[in-house]
């Protein structure tokens, strides 16, 4: 971790939840995890021995990895494989459909209706797939790794890691690790821009001056006003205020207000900071952390992957917790919640996937907090 290198296992996989109803031709059916595995695009259904042919057809669960994943033990399910694109050990990006399509080294991706964009971390490249079609295409990169701000396949990264969509649904952010940057991608003609980052360091400020150590992952509030970077380099959380430009054509950009550290960076260590615990907010430590997704309408979970522990941030109230969901010796690298809060997928550097239940949690009276989630169960799957 912090040194540039994306995890070699199916636990550096990144999922994502999609919809059922915002996935077509999946519409209607229950939602799913999508997950990035090495060189191939791959969706996993949960079902019983009697839906195994309706599943078959039309898959809620979907994922995409780092590694084909083993079949879970489970007693009363089963989860079934089924690759939408690439194949493994490819050693050149090729576009096309299915299989004919190759993947370097997916390591992020995120869902837009029938669309999956990805970061192809070992091709220097943001790629697109189609639901509908499985067909898989460059949106912008390509080899070999660089540096430029310029439309499609003439721009360059150095190891994109991970994605997110802009409120506006049509912009990309594109966490470039290996460049310290975050980087946009405007969907419609394929051009990149540089959104903030100055070279290897960890100052806040604007645009021109904020910097970053590796950073590897990237999620936007809900508000989409707010962009949340795990800085691993820096063993910090970063937080950065986006301001979107309309000009008077309708055409849409982002620029960054400020950029500034909402906690950690105080060097690797682990220490929460709990409601009348004694510790400030800022105080709070991690270990190189790796995936963050938003949660509920507060929290930030983030994958603390040098401490082995997945800890939770309330934004609002301005607290670090620790959910302990994870089985021994293993540590968390990719982590997505679902929609509705209510449960949470771990991918692990021991090539285990954990699901995890999560519940509302009553308030106290008094107690002036927007929301509590709690951990009701957990599993390996």
């Amino acid at each position: 971790p912090g040194s540039g290198e994306l995890p070699d296992k199916i636990s550096g996989a990144r999922s994502y939840w999609a919809p059922g109803s915002g996935v077509p031709p999946y519409a209607g059916r229950r939602g799913g995890w999508l997950v990035c595995t090495r060189g191939k695009m791959e969706r996993r259904s949960k079902c019983s021995a009697a839906r195994l042919l309706a599943v078959r057809l039309a898959l809620p669960l979907l994922l995409c990895a780092t590694f084909p994943l083993a079949t879970p033990q489970l007693s009363s399910s089963e989860w079934l494989t089924r690759t939408l694109a690439g194949h493994p050990d490819a050693v050149e990006m090729r576009d096309g459909p299915g299989a004919t399509a190759t993947f370097i080294r997916p390591a992020s991706l995120v869902v837009q209706d029938s669309l999956v964009w990805i970061a192809d971390a070992g091709g220097n490249a943001v790629r697109r797939l189609d639901l509908n079609t499985n067909l898989v295409t460059t949106v912008a990169g390509s080899a070999p790794a660089g540096f430029l701000d310029a439309p499609g396949a003439a721009a360059r990264f150095n190891l994109p890691a991970a994605v997110a969509l802009a409120s506006d649904g049509g912009t990309l952010f594109i966490v470039d690790c290996n460049n310290h940057a975050v980087r946009t991608v405007h969907l419609p003609t394929g051009n990149v821009t540089t959104l903030v980052g100055s070279g290897e360091g960890f100052v806040n400020g604007g645009a021109g001056s904020a910097s970053f150590s590796f950073p590897r992952s990237i999620a936007v509030s809900q508000s989409g006003t707010t962009a949340y970077l795990s800085d691993t380099g820096n063993h910090a959380i970063r937080e950065i205020t986006l301001v979107q430009v309309v000009t008077a054509a309708g055409s849409v950009s982002w620029r960054v207000g400020t950029v500034r550290t909402l906690t950690g960076g105080n060097g690797p260590g682990f220490l929460d900071a709990a409601v009348g615990g004694g510790v400030a907010f800022g105080a709070a430590r991690f270990e190189s952390p790796q995936a963050l997704t938003t949660h509920g309408a507060v929290n930030l979970i983030v994958a603390d992957t040098g401490n082995a522990k997945v800890r939770v941030i309330d934004v609002v109230n301005r607290t670090v917790g620790t959910w302990d969901v994870l089985p021994s010796g293993a540590a968390p690298l990719g982590v997505s919640a679902a929609a509705n809060g209510a449960r949470l997928v771990v991918s692990t550097n021991s090539s285990l996937i954990v699901d995890v239940a999560l519940v509302l949690v009553p308030l106290p009276p008094g107690d002036a907090r927007q929301e509590l989630w709690g951990v009701a169960s957990w599993r390996v799957l």
